[in-house]
């Protein structure tokens, strides 16, 4: 029955694909918009500072229009990829699991009436209830390793602008950080 249960949620998987496929170039684009935004963000904080500093010549030539209508332009992108993300991705794990709900429901009650009558009170409704909600969460986390990537290349490539000693601290930072992170979630 694990076995059936497997390839049929994998057939559903691949059902979905189109939907799931959407649902992580949205959260990748949501990384790259977020990530960029801290960047320009903290680009035009220090170059507006420096401008100031220079004095009034140096602050009267200064473009601040064009930094300002792209951070506007990033927190709007952010903002709107996200609820598409949110949405298509919940609305793709819910029509899934509307798919499922009924057949694990239906191989619940084909079951054999001592198999059945050999489960405690409540336990088969609860385990199919605990069992779906993980499922839909698996669905709807499929987007998380694309959007980690995204975020990943996108810092940096804008730490690589500045300099690539930065790029490869920063390179280094993250893998030491991914690593640690594995290592205490393997001691605990």
């Amino acid at each position: 029955m694990t076995g059936d249960f497997s390839r049929d949620f994998a057939a559903l998987r691949r059902r979905f694909r189109n939907g799931l496929w959407l649902t992580a170039a949205m959260a990748a684009g949501v990384s790259v918009s977020a990530v960029a935004l801290l960047g320009v963000s903290g680009w035009f904080l220090v170059v507006a500072a420096a401008a100031g500093a220079g004095g009034t010549v140096v602050a009267q030539a200064f473009n601040y229009l064009l930094p300002s209508a792209l951070i506007r332009f990033l927190a709007i992108a952010r903002t709107g990829l996200r609820y598409g993300e949110r949405l298509v991705g919940h609305s793709v794990a819910l029509r899934a699991m509307a798919e499922l709900r009924p057949a694990l429901f239906g191989r619940l009650v084909a079951m054999p009436p001592e198999m059945a009558l050999q489960l405690p009170r409540g336990e088969a409704s609860g385990r199919l209830v605990q069992d779906v909600a993980a499922l839909e969460n698996d669905l709807v986390l499929d987007s998380v390793p694309p959007a980690a990537i995204a975020g990943t290349a996108t810092a940096l490539v804008l730490a690589g602008m500045g300099t690539w000693p930065a790029a490869v601290a920063l390179a280094a930072f993250m893998a030491a950080g991914f690593g640690g992170g594995l290592w205490l979630y393997r001691r605990l």
